[in-house]
């Protein structure tokens, strides 16, 4: 018996695609061929996948400008229009949706407004004097910090938003004593942020009040608040890693009465909706951030447009920079200005805390990458970090991680030889060359004492989240292993072959330094100075980072591109959450 070649009996044919898309992935090419197999027509695939593309650069949606288009979408089949609709797409007004961008704005906006308008928790009705926190409350410059404590007192929801120094946390630390004490003692406090570092970074900060700062009435609240557990976001809610979803949830919520998300700009749609679904309707949120940074990876500008809506009652923004070192802090006025001139002004008046190096070839690049090397290798020497550390020594290697924290190169570009993993690469070949033999180490080895290395994805097993940084040292008997400080201030460590997948960071992209302040940072911009990343959001979240000194590494063209550049994300949650509260009042 002959065999008939595969297919003869069913007459399959492969479904034409009459449509690309320069810049689809094969996700772009999947969704249109299942409009086109699901009755769309060619203009619906491809509106389809170019939403689809919107989304994973960060938009929750299209914008139809086209009266006439908007009108023919409506008829199709695939697209529904409003709440109601269980359609794929879904079409609002002008705004064209994927269903699961549409789904989680307007579970968000109903949840934000719900908790605007909810009446304020119950206290213990406990009388607070708020200003006996501040040791000089009728200083004008912690003026908006005593009415943030004031005005977040019961509130179902408060922001608290502020550019770098501007006291953030001393007012959150603040801000939490007087819910503490106006509750009369017992509230379930918990801390989060959207990476590992940001969650440290915000206890670290809480845990560094010293008690003498306050009266003795205030000691119990300090206390509270001081042993408050942080973590992530994705700890909190209980992340079922690849399993997806969470363990914590509205049927299960999240056991306590205020919660603060500091670094709020980096919440993405989908985790603040999981963050509202999991917070019991008398708990309180805070969230914490600034809205000039970088909006997340993930879909929306959440904090953005939360902040654009808010009034006093719910939002405190702090302007007053309490920074001893002053010198950075011009410039990223300049920058969240848009004003390109005062920077340059301000870059000559910063003398030797702020220098521009222009980038001019590759020979350049190199050049400035080994000279980086070269402050991290005598960073090295000073701290002792390649010989052998005693593992019970805790303290010893704290103070080897705070060598972390001291200097870091900032990426535009995430490949390439001007994007991290290139820097990166170049970093560590000279690093080696430099050190090698230093200690039995030899130079040609991937793993060596003083490797950073940064994690690239959540692993619950681990106990490792996407952004956690790591040093490598070596332990008594010249073993290798990774240390990583945790949210409460404690250091542990992984053995190298059981880490989650991870790259070196030397170089990180800024995205990934978000959350984190280093003393001495450089900035390296692309050498196209047209390309998309360069905007002034991602230039202010940049030199933002730096505490005592920069470096930008680019062009004054590149500079002035970054600094003109501001980019809104398409999206309804501004103007939903809006109307629903206008709708409200009315």
């Amino acid at each position: 018996m002959s065999l008939k070649p595969a297919g003869s009996h069913f007459n399959f044919q492969p479904l034409s695609l009459p449509l690309k898309g320069e810049n689809w992935r094969p996700l772009e090419y999947a969704l249109a061929r299942w409009v086109l197999a699901h009755g769309g027509d060619a203009a619906l695939a491809r509106l389809a996948a170019e939403a689809s593309l919107a989304d994973a650069e960060g938009q929750s949606a299209l914008r139809i400008e086209d009266a006439r288009q908007r009108e023919q979408l409506a008829q199709m089949p695939l697209v529904g229009e409003g709440m109601h609709s269980a359609a794929p797409f879904i079409l609002d007004g002008d705004l064209f949706y994927l269903r699961r961008n549409f789904a989680h704005e307007l579970a968000v906006a109903r949840r934000l407004a719900k908790r605007l308008e909810a009446m304020p928790p119950p206290t213990g009705g406990q009388p607070v004097d708020v200003e006996s926190l501040f040791p000089e409350p009728q200083d004008p410059r912690v003026a908006a910090q005593l009415a943030a404590v004031k005005a977040a007192l019961g509130q179902s929801l408060f922001v608290l938003s502020g550019g770098p120094g501007t006291g953030k946390t001393t007012t959150v630390l603040r801000m939490l004593m007087a819910q503490w004490q106006a509750q009369g003692g017992g509230l379930r406090i918990r801390l989060a942020a959207p990476t590992g570092k940001a969650a440290q970074r915000i206890s670290e900060s809480l845990r560094a009040a010293r008690a003498e700062d306050f009266p003795p009435q205030w000691q119990a609240a300090l206390a509270a608040v001081q042993n408050s557990q942080a973590s992530t976001v994705h700890r909190l809610l209980g992340s079922r890693g690849m399993r997806g979803g969470w363990t914590q949830h509205s049927d299960e919520p999240l056991p306590v009465d205020v919660l603060v998300i500091d670094e709020a700009s980096m919440l993405d749609l989908a985790m603040l909706r999981a963050v509202l679904d999991a917070l019991p309707d008398r708990a309180r949120l805070i969230l914490v951030g600034d809205a000039n940074q970088l909006d997340s990876v993930g879909t929306g500008s959440v904090l953005r447009d939360i902040v654009d809506v808010l009034d006093s009652k719910h939002l405190v923004h702090l302007h007053h920079s309490f920074r001893a070192d002053r010198a950075l802090l011009p410039l990223i006025e300049a920058v969240r200005q848009g004003e390109s001139d005062a920077f340059q002004t301000a870059l000559v008046a910063a003398g030797e805390q702020a220098q521009q190096q222009p980038v001019p070839s590759r020979a350049a690049l190199h050049t400035l990458l080994e000279s980086w090397a070269g402050m991290i290798s005598r960073q090295w020497q000073q701290d002792g970090s390649l010989e052998r550390i005693d593992t019970a020594n805790h303290g010893e290697i704290a103070r080897q991680l705070q060598s972390l924290r001291r200097q870091q190169l900032l990426c535009a570009l995430r490949d390439g030889e001007y994007g991290a993993a290139g820097a990166n690469a170049l970093i560590e070949e000279s690093l080696r060359r430099q050190q090698a033999g230093f200690n039995g180490w030899g130079g040609s080895t991937l793993w060596y004492p003083g490797r950073r290395i940064i994690i690239t994805r959540n692993d619950e097993t681990s106990g490792l989240w996407n952004g956690d940084v790591g040093l490598c040292l070596a332990d008594e008997k010249g073993l290798l292993r990774v240390w990583f400080e945790t949210a409460s201030g404690e250091v542990r460590s992984v053995d190298i072959g059981a880490l989650p997948p991870h790259q070196g960071a030397f170089a990180v992209t800024v995205h990934k330094a978000q959350g984190s302040e280093y003393g001495e940072v450089a900035v390296l911009l692309s050498p196209q100075p047209d390309h998309p990343l360069l905007t002034r959001q991602w230039f202010y979240t940049a030199i933002s980072r730096a505490k005592q000194r920069l470096h930008v590494w680019g062009s004054d063209v590149a500079i002035a591109q970054a600094i003109s550049t501001s980019v809104e994300r398409i999206g309804g949650l501004r103007g939903r959450l809006r109307q629903m509260l206008t709708n409200a009042v009315e």
